[in-house]
């Protein structure tokens, strides 16, 4: 039976199809390649998932738009956004990535620590 999904791997069939040729699910397929030296060589590798969602619409010519949007200072980051048929928070986010500063002149970080935030215990206005 093994054997048999093996044979239909390596003659190219996928891998759903050897598993309904033996009456078994294809994750019982690949718990058995474990054991079995012959299967686990026919079986094509399990792919790896590298996003889930929607795709994303960043392209190198959108860095390089945003790139050239970003160092002029006559925009603003709903301009860019707009430019870019994105979200603000999406246009923040890849200029982010691309290591661009920020459009406000501050580091991408927390303005103040945690302790001193004016909602922070001890600091409530009155």
């Amino acid at each position: 039976m093994i054997d048999r999904a093996a044979t239909a791997l390596e003659e190219g069939s996928s891998l759903k199809d050897a598993a309904a040729l033996i009456a078994v699910s294809v994750t019982t397929l690949r718990n058995w390649a474990a054991r079995h030296a012959r299967l686990a060589a026919a079986m094509p590798p399990q792919g790896t998932r590298t996003g889930t969602g929607r795709p994303s619409t960043r392209t190198p010519s959108a860095d390089d738009r945003l790139k050239s949007l970003w160092a002029n200072p006559a925009y603003t980051l709903r301009d860019i956004a707009k430019a870019l048929h994105v979200t603000p928070a999406t246009a923040r986010v890849w200029a982010r990535k691309l290591g661009l500063p920020s459009r406000d002149g501050t580091a991408y970080r927390r303005q103040y620590q945690r302790d001193q935030h004016p909602g922070a215990p001890g600091k409530r206005p009155r």
